[in-house]
């Protein structure tokens, strides 16, 4: 069974893919980051990027914008 997306992932993946968000960018976005600093984001979004569903989830959005 593959595991959905929690809400925030998918629009942490939607950000990154459909409006050309950079990583930190679309973190600031979809988490709450009031009290963390620029590198605990970069570090924050690098690590949930790589994570092989939210990458998929991000490389399937860009094919599906390049088709449509």
């Amino acid at each position: 069974m593959v595991r959905q997306l929690t809400a925030k992932q998918e629009h942490f993946a939607r950000l990154i893919a459909l409006e050309d968000y950079n990583f930190s960018d679309a973190y600031r976005h979809a988490y709450d980051t009031q009290t963390a600093s620029d590198k605990t984001i970069h570090e924050h979004a690098s690590r949930l990027v790589n994570q092989s569903k939210v990458g998929a989830r991000v490389h399937a959005l860009r094919l599906h914008r390049l088709r449509a």
